[in-house]
């Protein structure tokens, strides 16, 4: 019997003859370059995080792959691997960039499969709380998008590969005081870092010069443009975020714990082996009754106390969990607080199993309602609402106290010690490397310039004496009408101040290494060349030569390319159907920034670059494939959505260079003068300006607080609404304590929603790709992983 076919009814105001050539219309099946480039980047945004969050689960890390184990063993079974990763970009990152780094590639396969991976188990076992629980994001939530957005950045190199051009003079002009200019100097940089010789040209530069200077003016450029974004991430982080005060103070809690002159004594043993010696038993050795009895052997399994890193951690955690429990026990004695036996039944509920812990949050989800309501039932009706209120601040307060414990318990107090025979395994893998520096290198030194960098980036972030006025590229948008004019928060020129000095002691650092340890350079020659090699030619290459991937260029990838040109063709061909052509607005004709016209005649405009950014690089080929599959309604749909964010991403690119340019005019007030003069790179300077920018440059920036803004948090009153991250992501949980210093000095907040001012909004619709697209691209790279080289 013929299966029977609903009706398609037309919906209102449409009529029947513009739907049926809706229906027929097929919509296109090949994407131009910059819809392949907007699909790349929404597909890994949402993968990359979708991992991230896989370990909430204990589970996860034994289905990761290579070099975690499918099941946990002893050390005298042979590990398996789980043959596909159900984390693909992260094994693809591990596996590519960070195992076949010296040092790390020599430690034994048990600091992986037991140490490591028992580590991560024991964490995701401990079911830690999550942001939804406590209405607030935490630092935790802070610190998980901010690594996941940086992750699907190199992600998308590592797939994809960097588009190769024409060689590029690294030795022509640049004029770093165009942002325009600096954008370039990165991406030729990066072009000569992955196809060029510039790594051994910057290897035999260091070793042979001490000043920084001597290195080529598109790399001096490139740094300029690396510190501005390194810079306006730490001001985010420590400023902008409401957690940053709370961070600041954890920080300087730990850098005052920190031994150093302890460790400047044990750096002056001249024998390598006493020093290391040394060194471990300081960092390491336990002293307490118990590991005495056990040395002995009066005991087995007594508590043998804590070494010194175990000690800090605790320490930093235990007095973080002093402020928690005060807040719950003023709460526990107000006057008109909730009654006891609720209080009683909140701390019973913290008690209970993952199931249960689960199923509450799944009820609150779907009711929706909140927490406090879920886990008090029909009990919580006699709450007022300042009760309710002061219930839910209970339950945050004593989940944060669990969450302390709990990590305490894994990496302080756990039996068998995984922690301290990590360390143990990472000091031996890298005795090496550590014995050849150690001989011809004075580290003392360069642990002193350690400690001061850090010093100075605690005192950086404390407020200033004098309030100083905000740059206008903030204060006079209109949407930032009625925020603050000035303001005692440090600024991001602070922080591109901190790191320009850091810059000339972390070179130092790399000046002494390579021109007294040459075993130790070429090692690490040998490792830059290859990891690049990754990005030369993207993941689907690697993976299709498991054997050449780590040689040099051969003909086999030049053919590889090749293939992969081939559907750039098309591409191409679609990029030229005109302004409107048959596929629509092309959004990505966008108007060359005025500044670029200022470069040299070898610079590529801004358009250029965008559309030298254009595609997915080597993974072109596989997403136009999985795009083409699409049903003709879900390609109309997805189509649609990929058009929108290809316009989103052309306006935070402008956005950015925009905000880079105004940083570089308040921080290089004598560029003009000095170039004036013959000087025509002056390079970032201390600024003399009474200005601070509260927001830089950064894509990344607006794709992190994008994760932020969405998650979800339990409403704040019964029956209430869900809430989202953007509602409360300026509120700090009760009992979190900031500096003195920092305390009230600045309203994150307004400086917030000033910073925030003009950036686009993210498009709607995103689910839509990856619920289309999402699972094959995600076996695809699962499939791509599989196949690298273990």
């Amino acid at each position: 019997m013929a299966s029977l076919k609903a009706p398609v009814i037309p919906k209102r105001g449409v009529s029947m003859t513009s739907m049926r050539a809706e229906l027929v219309t097929p919509a296109p099946k090949i994407l131009t370059s910059p819809q392949l480039h907007a699909l790349l980047d929404i597909l890994t945004h949402y993968q990359t995080y979708a991992e991230v969050q896989l370990f909430r689960n204990p589970e996860t890390i034994s289905s990761y792959g290579y070099p975690f184990a499918s099941q946990q063993h002893n050390h005298d079974v042979t590990p398996s691997y789980a043959s596909k990763s159900t984390t693909p970009l992260l094994a693809g990152l591990l596996r590519s960039l960070v195992l076949p780094l010296p040092g790390v590639r020599d430690l034994p396969p048990e600091f992986w499969h037991i140490r490591f991976q028992g580590l991560l188990s024991k964490l995701g076992e401990a079911d830690l709380s999550e942001s939804y629980d406590k209405g607030v994001l935490g630092v935790r939530k802070t610190l998980a998008t901010a690594a996941s957005v940086i992750h699907e950045s190199v992600s998308r190199g590592i797939l994809g590969g960097v588009p190769r051009r024409p060689k590029r003079d690294l030795d022509g002009v640049y004029d770093r005081s165009q942002a325009s200019e600096l954008l370039r100097a990165w991406e030729d940089v990066i072009h000569e870092l992955t196809y060029g010789t510039l790594i051994d040209d910057l290897f035999d530069t260091a070793t042979a010069s001490s000043n920084l200077e001597d290195l080529p003016p598109a790399v001096l450029a490139a740094v300029d443009y690396v510190i501005i974004h390194v810079a306006t991430f730490m001001h985010h982080v420590l400023v902008l975020s409401s957690e940053g005060p709370y961070m600041l103070r954890l920080a300087e809690m730990v850098h005052k714990l920190i031994p150093y002159s302890a460790i400047r004594q044990v750096l002056r043993i001249g024998n390598v082996a006493s020093m290391l010696s040394g060194l471990t038993k300081l960092l390491l050795a336990k002293m307490s009754m118990g590991s005495l009895s056990n040395w002995i052997g009066l005991t087995r399994n007594a508590d043998d106390g804590m070494n010194l890193l175990q000690w800090i951690i605790s320490a930093v955690l235990s007095a973080d969990s002093s402020e928690f429990r005060k807040t719950a026990e003023n709460i526990e004695k107000a006057k008109d607080g909730p009654p006891k036996e609720l209080l009683a039944k909140i701390k019973e509920y913290i008690s209970r199993s993952r199931d249960i812990h689960e199923k509450t949050r799944a009820a609150s989800f779907d009711s929706p309602t909140s927490m406090i309501a879920v886990i008090l039932g029909a009990r919580q009706t006699s709450l007022t609402i300042e009760q309710h209120a002061q219930c839910h601040e209970y339950l945050s307060a004593c989940l944060a106290i669990r969450d302390r414990d709990e990590i305490t318990k894994v990496l302080c107090r756990h039996k068998p010690d995984h922690f301290t025979q990590a360390i143990r395994d990472v000091v031996n893998s890298f005795e090496p490397i550590i014995r050849s520096v150690h001989e011809k290198v004075d580290l003392r030194e360069h642990l002193t310039s350690i400690e001061n960098i850090l010093t100075d980036l605690i005192n950086t972030s404390k407020p200033k004496p004098d309030p100083v006025m905000i740059s206008n590229i903030q204060s006079g948008s209109p949407e930032a009408k009625g925020g603050p004019t000035e303001t005692c928060a440090p600024s991001i020129e602070d922080y591109v101040g901190l790191l320009m000095k850091a810059r000339q002691l972390v070179y130092n650092l790399l000046h002494d290494v390579l021109s007294k340890c040459p075993e130790v350079a070429d090692q690490y020659r040998s490792y830059c060349k290859d990891a690049f090699k990754t990005f030369s030619s993207g993941l689907p290459y690697v993976a299709q030569h498991p054997r050449k991937s780590r040689q040099e260029p051969s003909s086999d990838a030049d053919s590889f390319v090749t293939a992969v040109e081939q559907i750039q063709i098309q591409v191409e061909s679609a990029d030229k159907k005109g302004e409107h052509g048959e596929y629509g607005p092309n959004p990505t004709k966008e108007k060359i920034n005025d500044a670029s016209s200022k470069s040299s005649e070898d610079s590529a405009s801004l358009s250029e670059w965008r559309q030298r950014r254009g595609a997915a690089g080597a993974l072109s080929r596989n997403l136009q494939t999985l795009f083409s599959a699409l049903p003709n309604d879900t390609r109309a749909r997805v189509l649609t959505v990929v058009d929108s964010h290809v316009e989103y991403l052309g306006q935070l690119e402008e956005l950015s260079l925009n905000r880079m340019q105004h940083i570089l005019d308040d921080m290089l007030p004598q560029s003009r003068s000095e170039a004036a003069n013959g000087i025509t790179n002056p390079g970032l300077a201390k600024s003399t300006t009474a200005t601070a920018s509260i927001s830089g440059p950064g894509m990344f920036l607006s794709r992190w607080q994008q994760l932020l803004d969405d998650t979800i948090v339990t409403p704040d009153v019964p029956g209430g609404p869900l809430r989202r991250g953007k509602d409360v992501k300026h509120a700090l949980a009760q009992g979190k304590t900031v500096s003195s210093a920092t305390k009230g000095a600045w309203d994150p907040e307004a400086l917030t929603a000033l910073a925030e001012s003009g950036v686009p909004t993210p498009p709607e619709g995103e689910k839509i790709v990856v619920e289309a697209m999402g699972p094959g691209f995600k076996a695809l790279a699962a499939d791509l992983v599989a196949r690298m080289p273990a």
